[in-house]
C-alpha cells in the first residue's frame, strides 16, 4: 500500500499494480476477517464506503446506460482506505505513506525544476503543447495540484520537527514547491488554490503570535502574492484567460476558459431537468451532448463532465445526493478535529484544496486527481493509538535520550 502511494505522482500503471498487490496481500495475509472488522469501524474507510454505496443507488437509477456502470468502475477507488485499513494497522505505517508521497512528489519537483532551469531536456513537444513544458509524468494542471499538496506536507511536517534547522529546510522546500506551481507550472485552477491555501498555513504558524505581527505578516504575504502575479509569466497567463473570455463571447471559441464556461451554462438545465434525485450516474455526458450535437464546433466543446464537482454531483445525484455530499466533507472535517495537530492541520489543508480545486475540475472523475486525495486518506491517523503505536512511541523517546 506504501508503495501505491509512492508510484502514485511517478506512473500511473504501478500505482494500479500495486494497488491489485496491495489488495490480494491483504485477503491472503493473516487474520484477514478481524482486520477487515476493525477497518470498517473506522470513520474514514465507512464515510468512503457509504458514498461508494450511494454511487451504486444512483447507477441502479439508469442500470441499462453503459455510462453508468463506467462512471462507477471509476468510484471502485473509494474502497482503497477500506483496502489500506487492513494493511496500515498502526499510525507509524500511515506516517510512512506519508513519507513515501513526499519522497516521489519531491522527485518530481526537482525534475521540473531542473528542467526549467534548462540544466536538462525533459521533452520536446514544446511546439505543440507549451503549457506541459515542464511537467514530468502529468499535465501541468495535475501535477500543479500535486505540488499543493506537498507543499501543505512539508509545512506540515516543519511543524512537527523540534529542530530547527529542519523546520527551515522543509519551510525552505516548501516556498519552493508553491513558486513552481506560480511561476513554472501556472496552472489557474491551481491558482484558484494557492492564496486561500497560503492564508490558511500562515494563520496556522502565527496562530501563537500577537496580533500586530500576524497583520503584518499576513499584509507583507499578501503583498508579495500580488507582486508575483504582476511577474511576466503569470500575466502572460492572466492575460490568456481574459483573451480566452473575449474570444468565447465573441466568436463562441473552444478556448479553456471558454469551454469550462459553456459547460457550466449547459449544466444548469441538465440540473433542472431532475433536481430532486438528479439524472442518474454517468448521464450528464448524454445530456450534454444533446444539448450540444448541433453546434458548429461541438468537437472543441466535447467533454465528459462538467468541470465543476458540485456541478456534476448535482446533475447526476440531484439535490439529495449533494447533501449527502456535503454531509460527508462536514463529518470528514469534524473528524480532523480529533486528531494531533500536525495531522489535523495537513488534512484540513487537504479538504481546503479538494473543495477548492474543485470550482474548477471534477476531482473524483480525474485519475490522476481522484487518486491522490484518496491514497492520501488513507493515511489519516486513527484517533486511538494502537499498542503497536504506543510501543514504536516509547522506543524512539529512549532513543531521543
Amino acid at each position: 500500500m506504501i508503495s501505491a502511494i509512492f508510484f502514485m505522482p511517478l506512473n500511473k500503471p504501478l500505482t494500479n499494480i500495486t494497488l491489485l498487490l496491495a489488495a490480494l496481500c491483504s485477503a491472503i495475509g493473516p487474520n484477514f476477517i478481524p482486520r477487515f472488522k476493525q477497518s470498517a469501524m473506522e470513520p474514514v474507510p465507512l464515510m468512503c464506503m457509504i458514498w461508494f454505496l450511494i454511487f451504486i443507488g444512483f447507477a441502479l437509477h439508469k442500470y441499462n446506460s453503459h455510462e453508468s456502470w463506467s462512471t462507477l468502475g471509476s468510484m471502485k477507488a473509494l474502497c482503497y482506505p477500506l483496502i489500506a485499513s487492513t494493511l496500515l494497522t498502526s499510525n507509524q505505517q500511515r506516517k510512512y505513506g506519508l513519507y513515501a508521497f513526499f519522497c516521489a512528489a519531491l522527485i518530481v519537483i526537482s525534475i521540473s525544476w531542473i528542467d526549467f532551469l534548462s540544466f536538462y531536456v525533459l521533452h520536446n513537444n514544446v511546439a505543440t503543447d507549451r503549457s506541459n513544458q515542464f511537467t514530468v509524468f502529468k499535465d501541468y494542471s495535475q501535477q500543479a495540484l500535486m505540488t499543493l499538496v506537498f507543499f501543505s506536507l512539508a509545512m506540515a511536517f516543519s511543524k512537527e520537527h523540534q529542530i530547527r534547522k529542519t523546520r527551515i529546510v522543509l519551510r525552505i522546500v516548501s516556498m519552493f514547491a508553491l513558486l513552481n506551481v506560480l511561476f513554472i507550472l501556472q496552472s489557474r485552477s491551481a491558482y484558484i488554490v494557492a492564496l486561500p491555501l497560503i492564508m490558511f498555513w500562515l494563520y496556522q504558524i502565527l496562530k501563537n503570535f500577537s496580533s500586530k505581527v500576524k497583520i503584518f505578516i499576513s499584509a507583507l504575504v499578501v503583498f508579495i502574492f500580488v507582486c508575483s502575479a504582476l511577474a511576466p509569466r503569470a500575466q502572460k497567463r492572466i492575460l490568456e484567460a481574459r483573451q480566452d473570455t473575449i474570444s468565447y463571447f465573441s466568436d463562441h471559441a473552444a478556448t479553456s476558459v471558454g469551454i469550462r464556461l459553456e459547460l457550466w451554462k449547459r449544466s444548469l438545465p441538465i440540473i433542472a431537468n431532475a433536481p430532486l434525485f438528479g439524472n442518474g450516474l454517468g448521464q450528464w455526458q448524454i445530456q450534454y451532448f444533446n444539448q450540444t450535437k448541433d453546434l458548429k464546433n461541438f468537437n472543441g466543446f466535447e467533454m465528459k463532465h462538467p468541470h465543476q464537482e458540485s456541478l456534476w454531483i448535482l446533475s447526476e445525484q440531484g439535490i439529495v445526493g449533494y447533501l449527502i455530499y456535503v454531509s460527508l466533507l462536514i463529518s470528514l472535517f469534524i473528524y480532523t478535529r480529533r486528531l494531533d495537530k500536525i495531522s489535523s492541520s495537513f488534512y484540513r489543508s487537504l479538504l481546503l484544496i479538494y473543495i477548492l480545486f474543485g470550482l474548477a475540475n471534477c476531482v473524483l472523475l480525474d485519475f490522476s486527481h481522484r487518486h491522490l486525495f484518496l491514497l492520501l486518506l488513507c493515511c489519516i491517523p486513527k484517533n486511538s493509538e494502537s499498542t503497536e503505536d504506543l510501543i514504536i512511541e516509547k522506543n524512539n523517546e529512549y532513543e531521543f535520550i
